[in-house]
């Protein structure tokens, strides 16, 4: 290589290490961004002797962001919700008619400033009801009591009705007395005294007939023979989602998980659940199983493992096969709208489960889990206490 070779070299080396600093700075230099929510939506709270809880939930980008939280006004706030906000309590009650709350998160930039939102609430006091004018009563005039008259008792005449409660060990029935059509049990009518004849059908068992005579307030229990209906066969799952844990970093989980800018999937999917019991659905378009409540209690990410070996040992719902979702398989539960109790999840699910850990991690002490508040991924430390959803393959 001769010297004007490496002149040429020693040129194009500068250049490249020159742009590869000039991106390191504009990343460092990233402006971070941060969205408050109202959990529930309001913004007037009425005070109360009840103890009230209210969600701050903090949207912030980076996800990995120090968020700081102040409080400006009475009531009191619990600190970080595995981070991701906080609860603020109102207090019980207010001296004043009306008092202005700022509850505000921030960021640090990168230029050394912060970066502040602040969502305002207002808390009113219970207006005290008017006392009612008392007044002092007349005395009443004393009167010479008069003899009482005679009473003449009147006959109590003889009942002619009598109800008659109709009862059967199906459901979905129907009716008949006396060849009129009623609706289905149980059923409590009013009939006349005498005899009467009762028919309980349904379609595929066979009828139920009687004849008696009505007395007086009686229960009439009819039992069906109904055949078996013939079970029918479980869908072709259409969705196939990933099941095995990953390791996914900050900077790739949005394109690794399929998420959008916000967070959020970019494809929904069309879910076509199956209620077979209290404790457990099915979804025929993942052909999963879910557990339908999820635990009662919210757990560190070791004792998530710990509560998924124990519903195995019970075999929950039958079956000892259960396992911690990956994220793939939690968001395919995603809804793009919100249901009755502001969750992104069907209804059928349990309203109090709104955190769920997955089996993927970000690092040794970090852990992906979805939030149904949000409707998006995030990560959270390990040792934060969120509840599990449990799910199996077959």
């Amino acid at each position: 290589m001769n010297q004007t070779e490496r002149k040429q070299l020693q040129c194009m080396s500068r250049i490249i290490i020159g742009i590869c600093l000039l991106l390191l700075c504009q990343a460092a230099m990233a402006e971070p961004t941060v969205t408050l929510t109202v959990e529930p939506d309001v913004r007037e709270i009425p005070v109360s002797p009840v103890l009230q809880q209210i969600f701050i939930i903090a949207g912030i980008d980076p996800p990995d962001a120090t968020p700081i939280w102040t409080l400006s006004g009475p009531g009191t706030f619990q600190g970080d919700l595995n981070g991701l906000g906080i609860l603020y309590r109102p207090p019980q009650q207010l001296d004043c008619g009306s008092a202005d709350v700022t509850i505000s998160v921030s960021v640090p930039k990168a230029n050394g400033t912060k970066l502040t939102e602040s969502v305002r609430l207002t808390l009113i006091a219970p207006t005290p009801p008017t006392p009612t004018p008392t007044s002092t009563p007349t005395p009443a005039p004393t009167a010479t009591p008069s003899p009482a008259p005679t009473v003449t008792p009147t006959p109590v005449p003889e009942p002619t009705t009598a109800q008659l409660t109709v009862r059967s060990n199906v459901y979905g029935d129907l009716v008949w007395i006396n060849d009129e059509e009623y609706q289905a049990t149980p059923l409590t009518v009013e009939l006349p005294l005498g005899d009467h004849r009762v028919r309980i059908q349904k379609e595929g068992c066979t009828p139920y007939e009687t004849s008696f005579a009505l007395q007086q307030d009686a229960t009439l229990r009819g039992t069906l023979a109904c055949e078996k209906p013939t079970p029918t066969p479980r869908p072709t799952p259409t969705v196939r989602l990933r099941s095995q844990p990953k390791t996914v970093s900050s900077n790739e989980f949005k394109q690794v998980f399929g998420l959008d800018a916000d967070r959020r999937p970019r494809v929904y999917v069309d879910n076509n659940f199956q209620v077979k019991s209290n404790l457990v659905v099915i979804d025929a378009a993942t052909g999963l199983t879910w557990q339908r409540t999820g635990s009662a209690e919210r757990f560190r990410y070791s004792e998530a493992h710990d509560y998924i070996r124990q519903l195995n040992r019970e075999r929950f719902g039958g079956y000892n096969d259960w396992r911690l979702p990956t994220v793939a398989e939690l968001m395919s539960l995603v809804e793009r709208r919100r249901n009755v109790h502001g969750l992104y999840i069907d209804p059928v699910f349990d309203k109090n489960v709104k955190f769920c850990w997955t089996s993927d991690n970000v690092s040794s002490g970090s852990v992906w889990l979805v939030n149904f508040i949000l409707c998006d991924v995030t990560r959270s430390n390990a040792v934060n206490h969120v509840s599990v959803r449990a799910v199996r393959s077959r």
